[in-house]
């Protein structure tokens, strides 16, 4: 009606007019860039043993749990993921540059910079790793040698519901429901400053962020610290989230376990943790560099497009 095309109008005259053709969605293709099919599963051990760092395959397709060695890193590639695996035993100088075996590994193998790096420590793997080796927990035996038990009649309350949330969970392949707690810190002048919690789930492209996530398992505190980068962030900011990222590992005793995030390739669980709020805004701060003729920059003219995606209230998020 007159309305609706008084809108379009009004919608399109603050962009500066229409667009000269718009894609379909078949058009624009899928979102799954990463296609796990894409390869087999590929295992590299990394080791100073010799002298020097040295980064040998050990397997590739079928892999099992006892090809790895807590006295090493060992580089895993599978479902589109670059998981770093850092044995218990593993060196100081191993356990120093883990991550930088998986940055190594992506340019090595010519794999897009936006391929997701994780650094699991030995005993907090998760069930997306495990899911790469063929038969992680060896089955369980039952003896029957003393015969069967005699039936027992039980009355079993059954909670349909919990079950589906269950499987729902499990399906998702995320450590948890993503209820824990939440730090935010943005990389500042080569410094992290806290960002308030009031604005959790607000990002800046040009910026880059960590964020360290607590939760409990089996009365236990475990961590993930995740450092979001922006697509127009610059170097400097980049490899200070990573340096704070790997020194916040440390004071943890190495423990957590570390995600690199790419712009537009957030994992699940990392959106799940701002419950559909997440929101990325154009610019951010200026490079902390004197050299560079930088500034800070920010959208202030009062008119922004966002593009919203996401399959759910949990995984959607607004980009800029």
């Amino acid at each position: 009606d007159a309305d609706v095309a008084a809108a379009s109008e009004a919608f399109f005259a603050a962009l500066g007019g229409y667009p000269a053709s718009i894609k379909s969605a078949e058009e624009g293709g899928s979102d799954d860039e990463v296609k796990s099919a894409a390869h087999p599963n590929r295992l590299y051990r990394v080791s100073d043993a010799s002298g020097s760092m040295e980064m040998t395959q050990v397997a590739e397709g079928a892999l099992t749990r006892d090809m790895l060695d807590t006295n090493d890193c060992f580089v895993l590639h599978a479902g589109g993921v670059v998981y770093v695996w850092v044995g218990k035993g593993a060196t100081k100088d191993e356990r120093k540059k883990s991550m930088e075996y998986g940055t190594d590994f992506l340019k090595q193998n010519s794999l897009p910079d936006w391929t997701p790096i994780r650094r699991v420590p030995e005993k907090a793997e998760d069930g997306t790793f495990k899911g790469a080796f063929t038969q992680w927990d060896p089955p369980r035996t039952v003896d029957f040698s003393g015969g069967a038990p005699a039936p027992v009649e039980q009355k079993v309350d059954i909670n349909v519901a919990a079950m589906l949330e269950q499987r729902a969970k499990i399906a998702s392949d995320m450590v948890d429901d993503a209820t824990g707690k939440i730090e935010v810190w943005r990389m500042e002048d080569f410094d992290k400053v806290k960002v308030d919690e009031a604005l959790h789930g607000q990002f800046y492209a040009g910026d880059s962020y960590i964020v360290l996530y607590t939760y409990e398992k089996r009365n236990k505190p475990h961590w993930i610290i995740y450092f979001w980068q922006g697509r127009d962030s610059s170097s400097d900011e980049k490899g200070s989230s990573a340096l704070f990222a790997k020194q916040m590992d440390d004071e943890l005793g190495g423990d957590p376990v570390q995600v690199r995030v790419v712009q537009n390739k957030e994992p699940d669980h990392f959106l799940a943790l701002f419950k559909g709020r997440m929101v990325v805004h154009t610019g951010g701060r200026a490079s902390g560099f004197a050299n560079v003729n930088d500034a800070d920059s920010y959208d202030t003219d009062g008119v922004s497009l966002f593009h919203v995606k996401g399959t759910n209230d949990v995984n959607t998020r607004a980009v800029q």
